[in-house]
């Protein structure tokens, strides 16, 4: 699934057909300088709603690194989320009246 997206995300930004494309395609080869990495890059985070780090940007040279650094991404982003309460400063159950009559 996630390979299916990166590999249309990259056919659409070469305007072409995907099927020369194979995760261990560079990105230079298949004629997507800097710029339009950065282009798919970018549509990624869209679409999946993350936030890749500049450090990443940097290192990717293929397809598969595409891939493997958004899929390892989405997985850290699935493990921060499971099961965590979102911290609002309140303990569960606590009431807040105090805290009103603080602030009259």
């Amino acid at each position: 699934m996630l390979e299916d997206i990166v590999f249309e995300i990259v056919s659409a930004e070469r305007q072409c057909a995907g099927s020369d494309i194979t995760m261990e395609s560079h990105l230079s080869d298949l004629g997507i300088d800097s710029l339009r990495a950065i282009t798919i890059l970018y549509e990624l985070e869209d679409r999946f709603e993350i936030e890749i780090p500049n450090e990443i940007i940097g290192t990717i040279t293929t397809v598969g690194d595409i891939v493997r650094n958004i899929d390892q991404l989405l997985q850290n982003d699935r493990s921060e989320n499971s099961g965590n309460v979102a911290s609002t400063g309140i303990s569960q159950g606590a009431s807040t009246d105090h805290n009103t009559r603080d602030l009259a």
